[in-house]
């Protein structure tokens, strides 16, 4: 093969390799947008479940105070039967409304645990997520830094095809003029400059 067949070669692999990086990068981005908006919305949804047992609670304390009136009212007026006949029946009916309520609170305090649980395992997707990208986004192989960073904005191929930070290759070029990764010689002028 000659040196411009590979060179073409070399370009048509170098471009397949950032078209593949973009398309990647782009799922990544599409998850954790996925992910963030899943998370708004279980915590939405938990604050508005929140808020719903709070005013039951507060419902549960006006029919408690209600029910505790009754009973007084009740003790208080004994020698009236049909006084009395009455205010049982409220009584019971109170009652029975704070048994319901009771139960619907119950329901909302599984609703919540479940949705807790949820939240949790977005987190856990999340972190999954983290990794993934950490493991997809390639590194320097000199420094070890991820080419996202700030000083790695710029990174640097080799004519054997190795992609290094470009002030790691030119730091690892002065004192030696060889590829850090298969120790093949190059000029400094076959260092491609590329910009993640």
């Amino acid at each position: 093969m000659s040196v411009v067949e590979e060179d073409a070669q070399f370009i048509k692999d170098f471009n397949e390799f950032f078209d593949d990086k973009f398309k990647i990068d782009l799922v990544i981005a599409s998850i954790k947008n996925k992910i963030s908006r899943e998370v708004d919305d279980t915590n939405k949804n938990v604050s508005k479940e929140r808020g719903e047992i709070s005013r039951k609670e507060e419902t549960i304390e006006v029919l408690k105070k209600g029910v505790e009136f009754l009973i007084a009212e009740r003790d208080s007026e004994k020698t009236s039967i049909a006084y009395t006949k009455w205010s049982n029946e409220n009584i019971d009916a109170v009652e029975s409304a704070i048994t319901s309520i009771k139960t619907k609170i119950d329901a909302d305090f599984r609703k919540i645990q479940s949705i807790k649980e949820k939240l949790l395992s977005l987190k856990e997707t999340k972190l999954l997520s983290d990794v993934v990208c950490n493991e997809i986004i390639p590194s320097c192989s000199i420094c070890f830094e991820r080419y996202d960073k700030m000083d790695h904005s710029e990174s640097a191929l080799t004519v054997c095809g190795h992609k290094f930070g470009k002030s790691c290759i030119e730091k690892s070029f002065e004192k030696k003029k060889n590829c850090p990764n298969c120790d093949k010689a190059f000029e400094k002028a076959n260092i491609l400059v590329t910009y993640d």
